[in-house]
């Protein structure tokens, strides 16, 4: 008992302290600011010397380099940026068509002199921010999105990887060209990794198994802002991809811009090679916290809203007329139609929504349904309640479940390490349970009152001594009180909650009888004044229409 005692205590004296600390270390919503004591180097591809500038400067020989793609990605690793550089112009016809755009730490100035004599020899373009490690691999993604602005404004294609991974085609750059406008409205990218054939179901999806190595357009990237509002480039640019093929659901036409080659091949696509254990441990934690930051309503709300801006750029490249407004706090685009809004005679103004709204009650069932982290997050088999405990240790404690053990128990042998863990961790796990649902507790309780209270009523009175239960039943007013209740339970079930049952069942199997009622008094549609005109809303719209091929039309649908 006085072992579970301390045991519980240390754990709530961690949470208490880690909740604390990592209100910085892990706070999804800090924002790096990069003009903060960093340093711009920028080298050509005929400079044997780079040039230093501040993070803000705009510099023609690399900011504005004649390139056809740019290279992004984060490194300390000299031998590792040395590798892939020679592995990527090894195979390159023209070393002037390729830019690499790195950010490194400050904290080592020898570091940093010998990062750019090693790389000042190689004849291709380069800019390099280094800048305060700050709080390190949880802040990556932002810096791939201060490597974009940077960027040559030139280029035209846009990669990102890690630094362990290249280009093992020959001659790629010359394949790669021949991709250039394979779209007319040059919004799409090109899929290359293992994963490039590969449709996706869900978010999970898009995030443990994204294309970690598409080629992107830049006016790709460009429309949407950067590469991503949080967690991985590769992982949100999915997710991006994921709801562009299923906005114009259901017509045939999709919006999709996703493109396999297979001229093109990577090679090294791991992640967290030579790592230390430690830092691997630390990874887990912050790539969970991230992975189920992901699935909050904001930044949900921020891909889908990516994915319509891209919906409406390629719409208005076909349609070069359109007028859209963007309505934000209906979070919605609407595209402006003028004339013919039911037929050839109606001369009215319409308009279609295009909403980028999402189900904020998904996205919390999404966080908080899903804690079995094994089963979710891994591909081992095991126990609901490890996995539970799991989700725990890494969420709540910050910690690895081998390092958060080792950290309550000491340094013991793996045995002893496991049974206590076994029996001392799950009493954990009740208490803490039990101390999340006493809000729920209140609810249910409620709700059994108002809706079987003869149930309820017959348990309480059950609870005293038998003898004095049946004495109480016999009094007439006893007796005459659990029968209101039992008519009131009876009232309750079998008319007003059976029936609304079965009126929301008759409405979901028959909701064409509304559809049918709501296109009888359709002129009475929705209609808004944009700019001194009224527009009234329509459902669908035919903006290109192709009889004779029909795959080629282009069908609208708004929300």
């Amino acid at each position: 008992m006085m072992m579970h005692i301390e045991f519980m205590k240390k754990i709530f004296m961690k949470m208490k302290k880690n909740s604390k600390n990592a209100n910085q270390e892990f706070n999804m919503d800090y924002q790096v600011d990069p003009n903060i004591d960093s340093i711009k180097f920028i080298k050509s591809n005929k400079d044997t010397k780079f040039t230093s500038h501040l993070y803000g400067d705009s510099i023609v020989k690399g900011n504005y380099a004649d390139t056809l793609i740019s290279v992004i990605f984060n490194t300390n690793n000299i031998n590792n940026t040395k590798s892939i550089v020679e592995k990527f112009l090894s195979n390159i016809k023209d070393s002037s068509k390729i830019q690499f755009c790195i950010k490194i730490d400050n904290e080592d100035k020898d570091f940093i002199d010998i990062f750019l004599k090693t790389l000042s020899n190689f004849k291709s373009h380069f800019i390099i921010i280094a800048s305060p490690r700050g709080r390190g691999y949880i802040d990556l993604w932002q810096w791939i999105n201060f490597l974009y602005k940077q960027s040559s404004q030139n280029s035209y294609f846009l990669l990102n990887i890690s630094d362990e991974m290249h280009i093992t085609t020959n001659g790629w750059d010359e394949k790669l060209e021949k991709y250039k406008s394979l779209f007319e409205d040059d919004i799409f990218r090109l899929r290359t990794s293992v994963y490039k054939n590969r449709n996706y179901n869900n978010i999970d999806e898009c995030i443990y198994a994204p294309d970690t190595t598409a080629i992107y357009t830049r006016k790709y990237i460009a429309i949407q802002g950067n590469f991503c509002p949080c967690f991985g480039p590769d992982n949100g640019q999915q997710i991006v991809a994921y709801y562009l093929a299923r906005l114009n659901y259901p017509r045939h036409t999709q919006f999709l811009r996703d493109y396999a080659i297979n001229d093109i091949n990577f090679s090294g696509e791991g992640t967290s090679i030579g790592l230390t254990e430690k830092a691997k441990m630390k990874r887990v934690v912050i790539n969970y916290i991230m992975w189920r930051w992901t699935h909050k309503y904001k930044v949900q709300l921020e891909y889908k809203r990516r994915a319509r801006s891209l919906q409406i750029e390629i719409i208005k490249h076909s349609q070069e007329n359109a007028k859209v407004v963007h309505v934000e706090n209906e979070k919605a685009y609407k595209i402006l139609i003028p004339g013919k809004y039911l037929g050839n005679h109606d001369v009215r103004d319409s308009y279609i929504n295009l909403s980028y709204k999402v189900s904020r009650m998904s996205c919390i069932l999404e966080r908080f349904l899903k804690i079995n982290y094994i089963k979710y997050y891994t591909g081992y088999d095991a126990s609901y309640m490890k996995g539970v405990l799991c989700h725990i240790s890494l969420y709540y404690l910050k910690k690895h479940p081998r390092e958060t053990f080792l950290n309550v128990f000491g340094e013991k042998s793996n045995l002893e390490v496991q049974v206590k863990t076994q029996k001392t961790f799950i009493k954990f796990l009740f208490t803490f349970l039990k101390s999340q649902v006493k809000g729920i507790t209140v609810i249910k309780f409620l709700f059994i009152f108002l809706t079987t209270p003869s149930t309820l009523a017959n348990k309480t009175i059950n609870k005293f001594d038998l003898s004095f239960a049946n004495k109480a039943k016999n009094l007439f007013v006893v007796r005459f009180l659990f029968l209101m209740l039992k008519l009131y339970e009876m009232v309750i079930n079998e008319i007003l909650i059976k029936t609304m049952c079965s009126f929301f069942r008759f409405l979901l199997d028959k909701v064409i009888i509304f559809r049918i009622l709501f296109n009888i008094i359709s002129w009475y549609r929705k209609k808004e004044k944009i700019n001194n005109i009224f527009y009234y809303e329509l459902k669908s719209v035919v903006l290109i229409n192709k009889k004779n091929d029909e795959s080629k039309s282009l069908i609208l649908k708004g929300d």
